[in-house]
């Protein structure tokens, strides 16, 4: 394991003297550097400081009663964000030229770096994950769990504030978001990077660099900013509604930062050229009038939500393959898209409730799609998948309502949770001879289903996997089946005859 460490004694960092601080330059998109250890640690494997979110000193007990926001009025004043402020821990007790990570570089982080756990790192006896970034450098999250009450809990875990409250869970004013993985070296969540949580309970934080306090250079209606070797596009000036991007700067490679030009209802147009190597998160999210866009090969990366909702886009043209973070073209205006070969999986949230998307075409090269990629895409109607999909996440394609046929890839094993629920339109469908897994609920609500061939190598049924099928009429389930769930067929009204093989 090889780590890029700067031990700084009043060095000069992006414009701000940093004194006796470590940091890694993973090579992120964004450029962004992660400290070496927690805040409060002298070393990698040390936990440091125990903080409940927006507190700045360690208490004897962490719940409700003992937080400062207990009556959550400062949700109301600072909204979604502490990043900088008094509040963010790492800023008061590192200094400025120190945060807590946003979402979003949280995001980035798991995305573009390979996670590892192991327990037992470097012989100091604690366990943790290794997290390796692109350009090879790592740094080392401890498992420290969390502080509930008194209590130090879920010691398997690894638990790390980021700056912001909960995304998703907005109404409830309690929640924070946190980055939360476990000893499969991946995130402990559903569907997202981070999980929510009460934020009286007290967990690790790991600053990053502030890049606001980053060198800035304006180039006409362009503003960038220079983080290590990194120069990242932050802002837009300008009200043009085709926008050419700067063809690089001053001679160098640059990336789309994140929120670029996030809720611009003006611009319909975007030229990017090739001197950009990634999108950052939100980059064009509700660019509401964005109409067309072509990413040039030399982009390596989409980030998170980088396209959601452009209503309008009707045009989206890759010319290589990047890799694409969830929920990059969630809820837009296109049609058709055809995904680049060289893609090896596509993420969750991709495309769903896109609701004028008539047609896919998914490459050989893609071997996972992963959840709701597809949902509720209710005009969808044509899926070209290619032949070396193993698995299909749980439900990646539920809910498109006017799905009439899908043949699936020969290579496919797993069917999740859910995938095809609710596609009322959908009345046939091949399943591969290699399949083994069918999760819960996969097919239910397929009223128009009426007759599925179970191939001879499936092992598992889960519950209500065929349940409200009320045309399916025949079934044979075959001799190598380990397990069915409760209510397979529940609901399936006309189902006369259901053999089961024997060996």
């Amino acid at each position: 394991m090889k780590h890029l460490k700067f031990i700084l004694s009043a060095f000069l960092l992006l414009g701000c003297t940093i004194t006796n601080a470590q940091y890694v330059d993973l090579g992120l998109s964004s450029g962004t550097l992660w400290a070496t250890c927690n805040l409060g640690a002298e070393k990698e494997h040390e936990s440091g400081l125990y903080l409940a979110w927006g507190e700045t000193a360690e208490k004897q007990h962490y719940n409700i009663n003992t937080y400062f926001d207990s009556d959550y009025i400062f949700f109301n004043n600072y909204r979604m964000s502490i990043r900088g402020t008094e509040y963010d821990a790492a800023t008061t007790l590192k200094g400025k030229e120190w945060c807590m990570p946003t979402y979003l570089q949280a995001v980035e982080l798991y995305n573009e770096c390979s996670w590892e756990w192991v327990d037992d790192y470097n012989a100091t006896g604690v366990a943790g994950c290794i997290c390796t970034g692109p350009n090879g450098n790592s740094i080392f999250f401890p498992s420290a769990g969390v502080k509930i009450d008194g209590d130090l809990d879920y010691t398997q875990n690894g638990n790390y504030w980021c700056s912001e409250l909960s995304q998703s869970w907005i109404s409830i004013q309690n929640y924070a978001c946190f980055i939360n993985f476990d000893k499969t070296g991946t995130i402990n969540s559903n569907y997202s990077l981070t999980s929510v949580d009460y934020r009286y309970w007290g967990r690790n934080v790991r600053p990053v660099i502030n890049t606001d306090t980053a060198p800035k250079t304006e180039i006409g209606d362009f503003i960038f900013a220079t983080t290590g070797n990194k120069h990242v596009l932050i802002a837009y000036t300008g009200n043009k509604a085709e926008v050419v991007l700067p063809a690089d700067f001053k001679g160098e490679n640059y990336s789309l930062g994140s929120n670029l030009f996030r809720f611009n209802d003006k611009i319909t147009k975007v030229t990017i050229p090739n001197s950009v190597t990634s999108i950052g998160g939100r980059a064009f999210e509700s660019c509401t009038a964005l109409e067309s866009i072509n990413i040039p090969g030399s982009v390596k990366n989409i980030g998170f939500e980088a396209f959601k909702g452009c209503q309008s886009l009707k045009n989206f043209i890759f010319k290589g393959a990047p890799k694409m973070d969830q929920g990059v073209l969630s809820r837009t205006g296109l049609e058709e898209i055809a995904i680049p070969d060289g893609v090896e999986n596509i993420p969750i949230y991709a495309f769903d409730n896109s609701p004028n998307l008539k047609r896919v075409i998914i490459p050989n090269s893609v071997t996972i799609i992963k959840g709701a990629a597809f949902e509720n895409c209710q005009n969808l109607k044509k899926v070209k998948i290619g032949g070396n999909v193993e698995l299909i996440a749980n439900s990646a394609f539920a809910y498109c309502t006017n799905l009439k046929s899908i043949t699936l890839p020969k290579e496919l094993e797993y069917i999740g949770t859910g995938v095809f629920e609710g596609c009322i339109n959908l009345k046939k469908i091949t399943l591969p001879k290699e399949l083994e897994y069918i999760g819960a609920e996969a097919f239910e609500g397929c009223i128009n289903l009426k007759n599925i061939t179970l191939p001879k190598e499936l092992k598992y049924i889960g519950d209500e996997a065929f349940g409200g099928c009320i045309n399916l009429k025949n079934i044979t389930l075959p001799k190598k089946l380990k397990y069915i769930g409760k209510g397979v067929f529940e609901g399936c009204t006309n189902l006369k005859n259901a053999i089961l093989k024997t060996l």
